[in-house]
């Protein structure tokens, strides 16, 4: 492994642990799942469905949709 991978390795993982956290504090514990390898990876969520009144899992969206969402 290069140091160019080493160091996007790093990077990627310090922006999923940020993400946790986020979504940690917006959601809750175990009310967030992300799902999904590599472009397809989606972000999927546990609480009051956008447009209803009804709690339940919903799609919060793809991986890089939610980081820009975030800003991180």
């Amino acid at each position: 492994m290069t140091s160019y991978d080493k160091t996007t390795a790093c990077y990627a993982n310090q922006r999923e642990q940020q993400l946790r956290k986020l979504l940690r504090d917006e959601f809750g514990t175990r009310k967030y799942r992300i799902v999904g390898q590599g472009a397809a990876t989606e972000v999927h969520a546990y609480g009051t469905m956008p447009n209803t009144n009804t709690e339940g899992w919903f799609v919060l969206g793809g991986i890089k949709d939610v980081e820009r969402r975030y800003a991180i």
